[in-house]
């Protein structure tokens, strides 16, 4: 769109000289040997029909709709991963119960969804401009939700909901929404992260990622220890090192020749391995295997987190998938309308008007369905869960739109902004940087 628009410009800019560029092609024309000699020049229309040229820094710009796909299916695997764990299936499927090992199947192929929005991020961002306004709009919104559902209990209190529960205005600092606060400190650093992308060679980049999965991911799986502050993945580090592998597969490419159905193989073996080491794990909890009890433990733990090895590659391995799909435009469209309400599924079901009086523990009973039926229970309420904060927010952009919210938005940033370059703040600020 950038190069698009860039063009756009340039003709409007250079209409009015199109007809004298006409001429002087015409001059240009000579006569030898009976024989006409044309020099060809370009015009204004020739030049904004020529493709762009791309260079190998220069990341795509054109809407991927493998990548809308992979986020849409992240967000609701997110409402999956909740319905199991928080909504207490998991802690009523007891071992050996079949559905114990059903509900542990759709818990571990869910689970690296958080890895792929952050992979998605990255991918998206890596050479962009960044606009701060955006943290504005996004905090305004938060906070629109907050009220909303403070107001909602005032009117209709829900058992088992207090009214310190709803009465967060401060998420970032109180760390409701954990994912909220990471990717909140993540915005901050993205032009910083995505300078030293540019300056990185493609093997540095790749030395980088190695490191990373080292230190960050592998060791941790060895060892059973984080030194460096993972805290299982749930991390503002841990989505800075997605956010360099989502880069690296925007701008080097990495892992993208990979065919789609081997890709898919791999994240399903990943899913696989992990299972086994989830059951493993159920089998000696429910025995007693003297000393092999600890170190299954010890071994066993630390692959289901979202930074466990098998994790990471097979959420890197699904968003190369979902990239090397051809999608329909009709459902590309759709996944596109789609795109500016996912993030405000999670912070929706995860208030906690919505979290404490509607998921947690509300679901325990699908255990005692047949474990044959367990994915319809649990994907179909997930499935509600999604579409109803789907069209809530829906509701949300129709009102902010009514009321010119981000015109107010933008307004106030740049407000702010002149009042910072008029104040001696920022002529301190300059003198400190010189």
């Amino acid at each position: 769109m950038y190069f698009f628009g860039s063009y756009v410009d340039y003709i409007v800019q250079n209409r009015k000289g199109e007809s004298s560029i006409k001429k002087d092609k015409m001059n240009n024309e000579t006569e030898k040997g009976g024989r006409t000699l044309q020099t060809p020049i370009k015009t204004n229309e020739d030049i904004a029909l020529s493709p762009p040229i791309k260079t190998a820094s220069t990341p795509q710009r054109e809407r991927n709709a493998g990548i809308d796909l992979l986020k849409t299916l992240a967000m609701f695997m997110v409402v999956v991963l909740h319905v199991l764990g928080q909504g207490g299936v998991l802690g009523a499927a007891h071992y050996p119960n079949p559905s114990h090992a059903m509900g542990w199947w759709l818990e571990i192929e869910s689970f690296g969804a958080v890895n792929c929005f952050a992979i998605a991020t990255g991918f998206l961002m890596v050479g962009r401009k960044i606009k701060y306004r955006k943290l504005l709009s996004l905090w305004l919104t938060v906070q629109f939700y907050n009220l909303l559902f403070y107001l909602l209990y005032l009117v209709h209190p829900i058992e088992g909901v207090t009214l310190l529960d709803v009465s967060n205005f401060f998420p970032v600092y109180s760390g409701e929404f954990w994912y909220f606060t990471a990717y909140f400190g993540l915005f901050l650093f993205i032009p910083f992260l995505n300078i030293l992308l540019e300056k990185l060679t493609k093997k540095q980049t790749y030395t980088l990622l190695c490191t990373g999965f080292i230190l960050f991911s592998l060791l941790f799986a060895l060892l059973g220890t984080e030194p460096f502050g993972m805290v299982g993945g749930y991390s503002l580090w841990w989505l800075m090192y997605l956010y360099f592998v989502g880069a690296s597969i925007a701008k080097h490419k990495l892992f993208r020749q990979t065919p789609p159905i081997l890709a898919l193989g791999i994240y399903v073996v990943c899913v696989a391995l992990t299972f086994g080491v989830r059951m493993l794990l159920s089998y000696a909890a429910a025995n007693d295997l003297g000393k092999w009890n600890d170190i299954i433990k010890l071994f066993g733990q630390p692959q289901i987190n979202y930074n466990a090895p098998l994790v990471l590659v097979g959420a890197v391995f699904l968003v190369i998938f979902c990239l090397g799909l051809h999608i329909p435009k009709p459902m590309a469209k759709f996944l596109s309308k789609l795109q500016p309400h996912l993030f405000w599924v999670y912070i929706i079901h995860l208030h906690s008007y919505i979290w404490l009086g509607v998921i947690l523990y509300r679901f325990s009973h699908f255990a005692k369905k047949p474990w044959y039926t367990l994915p319809l229970w649990v994907e179909g309420t997930a499935l509600g869960i999604f579409a109803g904060c789907i069209l809530l927010d829906v509701c949300r952009h129709f009102l902010f739109k009514l009321l010119h919210i981000d015109g107010i938005i933008n307004r106030l940033f740049d407000g702010a902004n002149r009042l910072y370059q008029k104040s001696k703040l920022k002529k301190a600020v300059d003198r400190f940087c010189e």
